[in-house]
């Protein structure tokens, strides 16, 4: 399965009834907090850095109410930078011999105010990569 930011893909999260079992629900993958207007917001909300998640107005109820989950993945793609001019590559990133894994992410559910049906939505924690010698090629370089 592949999605992209606003796409519908499955998230694992703690079941609301305090129990403490887990449940599987699809949501987009894009977090959509209450203020969004529309799904397309989704497309700038799609990682969530671990250093600014609880400052950020899109971020910071969900962080807040501790809604976290697991997302899991074959595998994520980002861009990769082969010099310091031209455009990007494509690159897979994934754990050997194709192992599915489980990425950390938090969760919301909102109601879109067009149809005022209610939908989950979710986003991927990053930590800073910037001092590491691979991840850090997946930045343009000078940002």
């Amino acid at each position: 399965m592949v999605t992209w930011p606003t796409g519908m893909a499955p998230f694992i999260r703690l079941a609301e009834d305090g129990s403490g079992n887990r449940r599987v629900d699809d949501g987009a993958f894009g977090l959509l907090p209450g203020f969004a207007k529309e799904l397309v917001y989704g497309k700038k909300t799609y990682n969530a850095k671990s250093e600014t998640i609880a400052k950020l107005p899109s971020f910071r109820s969900a962080w807040r109410m501790r809604q976290r989950c697991v997302i899991p993945a074959e595998a994520i793609f980002e861009p990769y930078y082969e010099t310091d001019e031209g455009p990007s590559v494509r690159y897979r990133i994934q754990q050997p011999g194709e192992v599915p894994m489980g990425i950390a992410g938090i969760w919301e559910k909102w109601t879109n105010p067009e149809t005022n049906e209610d939908m989950f939505s979710f986003a991927m924690l990053t930590i800073n990569a910037d001092g590491h010698p691979v991840m850090s090629r997946f930045h343009r370089p000078g940002c």
